[in-house]
């Protein structure tokens, strides 16, 4: 394969940015005498087979408990130091908590209350062992009680062990079935560790009704329903998220991905600006921004955002394989190679990348390159069509009608109509096929 030199990084960037301003508000077109380029859509996350990259979400915070600011009960003499360890507690001083609510238990050993706020402050200074005694130990005082059991929960989430998790969650909602914590917990744990997404959402649907006041509720509703395809439902729990809490940058950024599914790509823009000024400053939030720039046709902002997204994470395969979509889809396919090749350099098996890789070469008028390049993506994924269809065009480029024409009649075999390629590998074979 033919090699490229990288330019040095300031020159690489200039270059980069300066094409994308010289493409702003242009359609680019493939190199003379190339074949058409296999298009390029946007899709869902859960889409396959396209060269597109797909916005992703961030994960949310964890959620955390507070302290019992007062007693259930008279605590009597053991009342001042339980009221130390509070004060304590809300100036983040844990260590000297732990030692004001531990004063308070000698006092009065069935203090429930100072156990607790003891094993959530042992929770911040990562004593595991210690927290999960003091939870049990208030739970054994209290049974009923709710709020221990989600805090040990927590504890046994955080040391993976997502039964014991659950098993405290389910008992926390038999003990009190209106309690909001319980349910915000269960199905972050559905969410994330089962992946079961119908539980996730009844258990939201749950904190909804419970306390249509609290964004957390209408936040991980939204982001279930997007994931589970109905963009129109999240964007609508999304935008009430949002009013409820303006300075979220979570459900801006949730409502960003809603509105992308939707193809509201300007409003999806000034959501992922939104998240970022309020702190989502990751790789994340700039490659979606980018990502949405590009489909309102500011090629100079997607460009800039997408390298801000490289240097947020030089790991990250989605910043690197985004830049090199944008690169190629702007005309700079000497830079979209350098990029496509560093997301190979992350993950080598990826026929996508392989693929965008060859169509910048394609562009290049490299056809031994690109072909390389199809045929390994075809290797990896046998049913992956726009690799099928970029060999066609690099035998094509090749003069070599008879295997363009081969790899043509197995796209049609492979593919279906609503492929987005469909009607490209159609024109392609109608122009080879004699008669």
């Amino acid at each position: 394969m033919r090699t490229l030199t990288r330019p040095l990084y300031t020159v690489w960037w200039i270059a980069g940015v300066t094409a994308l301003a010289a493409c702003a508000g242009q359609t680019p077109t493939p190199t003379p005498d190339a074949p058409e380029l296999v298009t390029a859509v946007v899709t869902p996350p859960t889409a396959t087979a396209t060269l597109t990259p797909t916005a992703t979400f961030t994960p949310l915070p964890p959620l955390t408990a507070t302290p019992t600011p007062t007693p259930t009960y008279d605590p009597g003499e053991a009342g001042p130091p339980y009221e130390m360890g509070n004060l304590a507690f809300a100036e983040a001083d844990y260590l000297e908590a732990v030692d004001e609510y531990t004063k308070a238990v000698r006092l009065r050993p069935d203090f429930a209350d100072a156990y607790y706020n003891r094993g959530l402050a042992h929770t911040f200074l990562d004593n595991t062992e210690e927290a999960l005694e003091d939870f049990a130990q208030a739970i054994e005082l209290e049974p009923f009680r709710a709020d221990a059991l989600v805090a040990r929960a927590r504890v046994y989430r955080d040391a993976g062990n997502v039964q014991a998790t659950l098993r405290d969650l389910e008992q926390a909602i038999t003990n009190d079935p209106e309690y909001v914590a319980a349910y915000l917990n269960r199905g972050q744990i559905f969410e994330e560790e089962r992946q079961d997404l119908a539980s996730a959402l009844a258990d939201y649907d749950a904190v909804v009704g419970l306390a249509p006041e609290n964004p957390e509720g209408f936040l991980r509703r939204g982001r279930i329903k997007l994931a589970l395809g109905d963009a129109e439902g999240a964007l609508i729990d999304l935008s009430l998220a949002v009013e409820l809490f303006p300075e979220s940058r979570e459900a801006h950024f949730e409502r960003g991905r809603a509105y992308s599914a939707l193809g509201q790509h300007s409003q999806a823009a000034t959501d992922f600006e939104q998240a970022i000024q309020y702190g989502l400053e990751t790789s994340e939030a700039f490659r979606n921004l980018g990502l949405a720039y590009y489909q309102i046709g500011e090629l100079e902002s997607a460009g800039g955002s997408m390298i801000k997204a490289v240097e947020l994470d030089p790991e990250s395969f989605a910043a690197h394989y985004s830049l090199a979509f944008v690169y190629n889809g702007i005309g700079e396919y000497y830079l979209a190679v350098l990029s496509a090749g560093d997301a190979l350099a992350i993950d080598p098996a990826s026929p996508a990348a392989l693929t965008l890789r060859g169509n910048a070469w394609i562009n290049l008028e490299e056809f031994e390159e690109a072909l390389d390049d199809f045929e390994t993506a075809f290797e990896l994924d046998p049913d992956y069509t726009p690799a099928i269809l970029g060999i066609a065009q690099a035998y094509d480029g090749l003069g070599q009608f008879d295997p363009a024409i081969a790899a043509l009649e197995l796209f049609m075999d492979k593919a279906t109509p609503d492929d987005p390629n469909y009607q490209d590998a159609t024109e392609l074979l109608d122009a080879l096929t004699p008669g």
